[in-house]
């Protein structure tokens, strides 16, 4: 079973997040969203869920889980599926194993699937409940964190917005920050839509500089950041 739902979780990020991945840059932040936290996701199933697979409601959660996100991933690849069906069923497993460790991830996809329908105000609520059941000590705080930034800066709450952006900056510039340089690549990208150049450049260059080489060239968003510096020294 715990092969049955890492190979859901793995075909769902080729089929559906990679290709997104390749258009970065010309779709709005809320769709970048689905990049970063799904990228997420598959690596807490890697290195957490089939080791900790074991009988009982945390095996039944995991099923659950995979079972919710297929439907998401069938929704996105417009195969029958509707993102509100895929969004009951991700209520409906939150429901039933909130008391589990992957009840946030319930609401994640949750939130992806309520952005697609076009309820943003919907899906801040949902990723920041989702927040809150995920330890603070952990990168992957940090990321979501991220997003439901990225989420408040495509509302049109300009007092959101703006809390939005100082949060955003918070974690971009926080040295304790393991997910610095996703914070740090969409607030380069932020202030680059604004044409703020000088403030992209201040990112995007400390997203190099904080970066392992070796990772960065084979990084989509690290290419994709030297391409837009690239065209700031031409």
């Amino acid at each position: 079973m715990a092969n049955n739902i890492r190979k859901v979780i793995v075909d769902w990020f080729h089929m559906v997040i990679k290709p997104q991945a390749k258009t970065i840059g010309s779709q709005n932040y809320v769709k970048e969203i689905l990049i970063g936290a799904s990228v997420a996701l598959v690596l807490l199933f890697s290195v957490w869920g089939y080791r900790s697979y074991r009988a009982g409601k945390d095996a039944k959660a995991q099923l659950a889980l995979a079972e919710a996100v297929y439907a998401y991933q069938q929704a996105a690849q417009d195969k029958g599926i509707t993102y509100s069906h895929a969004e009951l069923l991700l209520q409906e497993g939150y429901d039933a194993y909130s008391s589990t460790r992957l009840a946030p991830y319930f609401l994640v996809f949750k939130a992806e699937a309520q952005v697609h329908q076009g309820n943003l105000n919907g899906a801040v609520e949902t990723l920041s409940k989702a927040l809150i059941l995920i330890p603070e000590n952990t990168p992957l705080h940090n990321m979501y964190k991220t997003e439901l930034a990225l989420m408040q800066l495509d509302g049109d709450n300009e007092e959101a917005q703006t809390e939005a952006l100082e949060s955003l900056k918070s974690l971009a510039f926080d040295e304790n920050n393991a997910a610095r340089d996703h914070a740090l690549y969409y607030l380069g990208s932020y202030y680059w839509s604004k044409n703020d150049i000088e403030q992209a450049k201040q990112a995007w260059n400390a997203l190099i500089t904080i970066g392992n080489q070796d990772k960065l060239s084979s990084s989509g968003w690290a290419a994709h950041v030297q391409e837009k510096l690239a065209q700031c020294s031409a």
